[in-house]
């Protein structure tokens, strides 16, 4: 009498057991169906009892990295060429170079012929122009106050010179009078073309805002002149230097009418009041701004001496109502 060594069965002289058949059908049927790659399950088709080896599953990843590739996913191993940013750069600069190349011709034509070509450029309304023309002012205007600033914080290191060497906290900070100097002159430059169309509507003119806005860009024009002017002097004598730069507002007021006049934008007859009453009501913007950009000039040194004192003085009043 023999035992099956796997289960313990009695067997016959000669029987082999049966039960590794048994066990392995049993496994079969006890696999998981098959789900294709889309995640659906397969039906009616045959289970592979053949287990899946090593290489085949490195196979199937691979094919799935190459779906997901030709699928539209993006790589994170992929790369532009830099060729493209080569070519980005070139068409960037293309541009600039044209932009520049437009923007010094209408300056010069309408510094040639500011009534004339002013008031074709205020028809016009280009506005990348436009703004261009605004930011020079801007930007020449910052340059004319970093030298009047910078006066200032010579004539400080000289004041106190004996108590050796000056905290940078008590001079005034130059790139950010810069910027604020810019802000200032956009703010103002908008405000005034506000001013223009809101004098234009009630005048019932055809102009937009940005006829207005191209119209106080040829008055930038007029003004840069006087202002580019002005920071020569300044660098020989200060003095000169801001009176001409004074005179900068009465030459942009001039461009400005000659921009207008003539035109269908707004009513001619009663243009030189509306247009009064912009530069009275552009002085009132000056100041609005004035007070709230001048103390972001102020060194934070002296703002802090500042506070001290007031807060000793308090105390002083407190102690004399004590006694």
């Amino acid at each position: 009498m023999a035992f099956c060594m796997f289960c313990g069965k009695k067997l016959e002289d000669g029987e082999i057991c049966d039960c590794q058949n048994q066990g392995t059908n049993q496994q079969v049927n006890d696999q998981p169906v098959n789900m294709q790659y889309s995640g659906q399950p397969v039906n009616d088709q045959p289970v592979n009892s053949q287990p899946v080896t090593n290489q085949q599953m490195n196979m199937q990843y691979n094919n799935q990295q190459m779906n997901m590739q030709y699928s539209g996913q993006p790589m994170n191993n992929q790369q532009m060429d830099p060729q493209q940013y080569q070519e980005k750069f070139n068409q960037a600069k293309e541009a600039s170079g044209a932009y520049l190349q437009k923007l010094c011709g209408a300056l010069l034509g309408i510094i040639k012929k500011p009534s004339e070509m002013g008031k074709q450029f205020v028809e016009a309304e280009d506005r990348k122009l436009a703004v261009g023309f605004l930011v020079m002012q801007a930007v020449l205007s910052s340059l004319f106050f970093l030298i009047l600033f910078r006066k200032i914080n010579s004539a400080v290191e000289s004041a106190v010179s004996y108590l050796g060497d000056v905290d940078s906290k008590y001079l005034i900070n130059m790139p950010k009078a810069f910027v604020l100097t810019m802000v200032g002159s956009l703010a103002l430059s908008f405000a005034i073309a506000g001013l223009l169309y809101v004098g234009a509507k009630i005048s019932k003119g055809t102009a937009t805002f940005w006829n207005m806005v191209c119209a106080v860009s040829v008055r930038a024009v007029g003004t840069s002149i006087f202002v580019a002017a002005a920071i020569l002097v300044a660098f020989l004598n200060l003095t000169w230097g801001i009176v001409i730069f004074a005179l900068s507002a009465l030459s942009g007021l001039i461009f400005l009418t000659n921009a207008l006049s003539g035109s269908e934008l707004m009513d001619e007859n009663i243009m030189v009041y509306i247009i009064c009453a912009v530069a009275i009501l552009s002085i009132v913007v000056f100041a609005i701004l004035c007070r709230i950009l001048v103390p972001m000039y102020i060194p934070s040194g002296l703002t802090e001496a500042y506070e001290e004192l007031l807060d000793q003085l308090k105390d002083l009043d407190s102690l004399s109502d004590w006694l």
